[in-house]
This record gives structure tokens, sequence and C-alpha cells, in this order.
């Protein structure tokens, strides 16, 4: 017999049986409290990722993707550049020059 038991034994004894039942009770509550913490720990944490899916990741992909859009529109513009007549006393072709220089 363990001093669990004992303990339970001594208070049936002294007690009555309502003491026990009570304790059971009150350990099952507390069980099931712990799974509804654990349940509502686990709906928060969702509500928080879709609220950062909402508000910033999904701009986060529309900005990435103008941004894509634009940059590609730049190339081609900057690739059209040799076949201008003009190419040599272009203002973008001479300032994308004097850049790519101060950069080395």
């Amino acid at each position: 017999m363990n001093v669990l038991e004992l303990i339970s034994v001594i208070l049936n004894v002294v007690f009555g049986s309502g003491l026990l039942i009570s304790l059971l009770k009150l350990r099952q509550t507390k069980e099931q409290m712990q799974a509804d913490i654990r349940g509502k720990e686990l709906e928060n944490e969702e509500k928080a990722s879709k609220i950062v899916m909402e508000y910033v990741v999904e701009p986060l992909k529309k900005e990435m993707n103008s941004l894509r859009r634009e940059v590609q529109r730049f190339r081609k513009a900057v690739e059209k550049i040799p076949t201008c007549p003009m190419a040599q006393e272009c203002p973008v072709n001479v300032e994308l020059k004097r850049k790519h220089e101060d950069s080395l």
C-alpha cells in the first residue's frame, strides 16, 4: 500500500467517502480545465497566424509582385538604350553609367 492509498483510507474513515469523491471530481475538473486551456492556446495560435498572413504576408507578396513587374519594365527600357539614336546623350544612360562607375 502506497502513501496515497493510506491517506485515502484514513480520510475515508475520518470524513466518509464524500471526501474521496470530491477529490476525484476536483482532479477530473483540473484535467478538463487543462485540456480546455490547451485548446484555447491552439485556437489563439491559429488566429495569430491568420492575422499575420492577412496583414503581413499577403501585403508583402503583393508589394513584391509589384516590384518585380516594375523591375522587369525597367530592364526592358534599359535594354532598348543601345538601339536609341540618342543613346550617347541619353540622360538615363549617362546616369546609369555614372552609378555603375561609382560602385566600382
